[in-house]
């Protein structure tokens, strides 16, 4: 086994490899951020062939086991044992090999590269249909002792009896597999800069006929990869041949038994296609032409930062990760439920389709639980066609409407629909229960669940064009989102419940005092509602409006970075939050910053970045100071008035109240926000019927919110 660790910026290094002794290839690598403990980790996965499987995953410390890792990579030593242990908890559980304190090969010199590939889904992948090598019972990893103590403390090892045990800890994201060509391509680099001893036969494997026959596969797995390979089949030709006809297929060809037996068996391989796809001749001869891969590749990762220009020009972070990716299953099930002549014909058509389907088409209906034939049905296999319509409903340009702008419509059609649910539908259906004198229902994910799906039938309506509709709609709901802003905002003072500092919930505590930088800009804690909301038509952003109750609530820290006088802001940085229980220290440590934004979401300017990075040294050395405890008293007290864990308590009526004003905000309940919330959905955002309505009470006559509002409280229907 040989062991690989090194500190890259602010990052651990760290990799695993089984030796040339072992009866397994497997190995593992993986990079983490240390200010996070969040790690991107590659695994090259043994299933008894030449090739290996490349699998990707990701770490992300849970709440108990957070501070310790933290604590682990704040100093260099420890953080590469903790690098260590990680890449051996997942080796051990990959090979199925035992862990033993020892001393692992460590190389006196490395030469390591920081450049990981990006995460991507691939189809599921089943180790079991493929033959296992048995393990020798002498065969184990070693663990040096200071990864086993890194291990034990963040709960990545158990040690029971003198046996360590790895821990499926619940912080490892789901494992996707990769393309076995970039396996291929590491095993190779492995070899030529760390000696890693390749898998028999490996040289034997012609990977150039793979790629031919592959070339529309994104990312084929190991096993279909080494069977168009393998020349040592008597078959080969006959593999490379099929694989020609059925692009499209090439995979499906290895995985189907059926068709695999067709193959090699010399029978016609149309005929067995039609049984086991179900597809007509007439959709075959169609796909036989369809010859670039589908996107298997998520545009935006769960979690990840989704940016970028909404229809009225405006640079936006959108709630919504929207992948964008698209499988043969569902693609074969698609086309079984149109015409034949709904199948793309030429490659400017299977572009427009591909885009429609995975950035609009499957969001919709995973999202909406809406068919998605129904979602596409309006097209009528005019793909270019409708992909032009979809752009001008979202107002846009078609040569800007490309997948990835296709899934940001689509994540706004999201945010516009929960909207519409949490200012116009659950206000009025809670109201309604209020007026009735009957205490309001808990909050639950079934009822916005339930709640979202009225949202997104009331805003289609008889629509035939459902995705047409909805990015129209959102269309208007990004250009009305500054005049929804105002119509949420209650200026009567008599409608606050000030009874002390910060619990009115405008204000909570600052962070830290304003900040002079040597170039003259000062960076100033945001702090108020009113600030984040001056902020955001300053510069034409989201704070003031998607960060309000992050940073009200102590998860978030806003600040802005102004000239001398205060009355202009040049750009917005949002700092990491703190944990309620962590050590000034260990606070600095952990220090960074999440985003920093300009106009528009735009990259600050040069002067603002320099005033940024000389505020963090700052506040990271202890010249400028934080009011740690202010901060993690507030967010403690955040937390207990809005989960109130205590037996009983978050039943009680004050407790379900913090839990509505938390979810839909704290003037939901205002007649007035109401009204002039209703009156901007009806005037420019709804249509049809509900468009021409002058009273969200209407909406009450709908059998689906009545349906709703008897589930939330039977007894408040007359």
């Amino acid at each position: 086994m040989r062991v690989m660790t090194d500190i890259i910026g602010d990052c651990i290094w760290a990799a695993v490899w089984l030796d040339a002794q072992s009866t397994r290839h497997d190995s593992t690598r993986a990079l983490i951020h240390r200010a996070t403990g969040h790690a991107k980790i590659e695994c090259l996965v043994d299933i008894g062939l030449p090739i290996l499987q490349l699998q990707k995953l990701t770490f992300t410390p849970n709440q108990t086991s957070r501070e310790d890792i933290l604590d682990w990579l704040a100093e260099d030593v420890r953080a590469v044992a903790f690098g260590e242990a990680l890449v051996l908890n997942l080796l051990s559980r990959k090979a199925d090999f035992p862990i033993r304190q020892g001393t692992a090969e460590v190389p006196d010199e490395s030469n390591l590269s920081s450049d990981l590939i990006e995460l991507v889904d691939f189809m599921d992948f089943d180790a079991s249909d493929f033959p296992q090598i048995d393990n020798q019972q002498d065969e184990h990893l070693s663990i040096s002792e200071e990864a086993l103590d890194a291990g034990l403390d963040t709960e990545l090892l158990s040690r029971i009896d003198e046996q360590i045990y790895p821990i499926a800890h619940d912080g490892f994201g789901p494992e996707v597999n990769d393309s076995a060509f970039l396996a291929t391509q590491m095993m190779i680099k492995d070899q030529s800069e760390h000696n890693i001893t390749l898998p028999e036969d490996f040289d034997a494997v012609d990977l150039e006929s793979s790629k031919q026959a592959l070339a529309a596969i994104a990312a084929p797995n190991a096993a279909t990869v080494f069977h168009y390979g393998d020349q040592t089949s008597m078959h080969h030709q006959q593999w490379l041949q099929a694989a020609f006809a059925y692009p499209l297929l090439a995979e499906k060809l290895v995985i189907d038994p059926t068709l695999r037996r067709a193959i090699e068996a010399g029978e016609p391989l149309a005929a067995a296609l039609l049984k086991s796809t179900g597809l007509s001749r007439g959709h075959l001869k169609r796909v036989k032409k369809l010859q670039s891969p589908l996107p298997a590749e998520r545009l935006f990762e769960f979690g990840e930062t989704a940016l970028g220009m909404d229809p009225v020009g405006i640079n936006r972070i959108r709630r919504y990760s929207i992948g964008g990716d698209l499988n043969l299953d569902p693609l074969i099930e698609l086309f079984r439920s149109y015409p034949a002549d709904w199948v793309p014909h030429n490659e400017s058509e299977w572009c427009a389709f591909k885009d429609i389907a995975s950035a609009c088409g499957l969001p919709v209906n995973s999202g909406f639980g809406v068919a998605i034939e129904d979602v596409l049905r309006a097209s009528k296999g005019q793909w270019s066609t409708f992909r032009s319509s979809l752009a001008r409903a979202y107002g846009m340009k078609i040569d800007d409407f490309d997948r990835r702008q296709m899934v940001l419509a689509t994540a706004d059609a999201f945010e516009m629909v929960d909207d519409f649910r949490n200012c116009v539908i659950f206000p009025l259906l809670l109201q309604t229960i209020s007026d009735s004198g009957h205490p309001l229902p808990a909050p639950s994910p079934d009822i916005f669940s339930k709640g979202r799906a009225i949202a997104f039938n009331m805003i289609i309506g008889e629509a035939k064009n459902i995705p047409g509709t909805l990015l129209s709609s959102a269309r208007h709901w990004a250009a009305r989102i500054p005049a929804l802003m105002a119509a949420e905002t209650v200026e009567d003072e008599t409608l606050t419940e000030v009874s002390q500092t910060h619990v009115d919930g405008q204000t909570w505590p600052q962070l830290a005092a304003n900040f002079t930088a040597k170039n003259g800009l000062v960076i100033q804690n945001l702090n108020t509602r009113e600030q984040l909301k001056e902020e955001s038509e300053r510069l034409r952003h989201c704070v003031g409006r998607l960060y309000l109750r992050s940073a009200s609530r102590g998860d978030c820290h806003i600040f802005s970075v102004r000239n001398a006088d205060l009355s202009q802001s040049f750009s917005t940085i949002e700092l990491s939050p703190f944990d309620e229980n962590t050590t000034v220290q260990a606070a600095l440590s952990q220090l960074h910053i999440v985003q920093h934004k300009a106009l528009s979401n735009r990259k600050p300017n040069k002067k603002a970045h320099t005033a940024c990075q000389e505020w963090l040294s700052a506040l990271r050395s202890g010249d400028h100071r934080i009011d740690l405890e202010s901060a993690q008293s507030w967010r403690q007290h955040q937390k207990e008035q809005y989960h109130l864990e205590g037996e009983g308590s978050q039943h009680s009526r004050a407790a379900i109240e913090i839990k509505w004003k938390a979810a839909l905000g704290r003037n939901w309940h205002c007649p007035e926000v109401g009204v002039r919330v209703w009156n901007e959905w009806k005037s420019y955002i709804l249509r049809g019927e509900l468009a021409r309505m002058e009273n969200r009470d209407y909406l009450l006559t709908k059998p689906e919110v009545r349906n709703i509002l008897t589930l939330l409280c039977p007894s408040s229907i007359n």
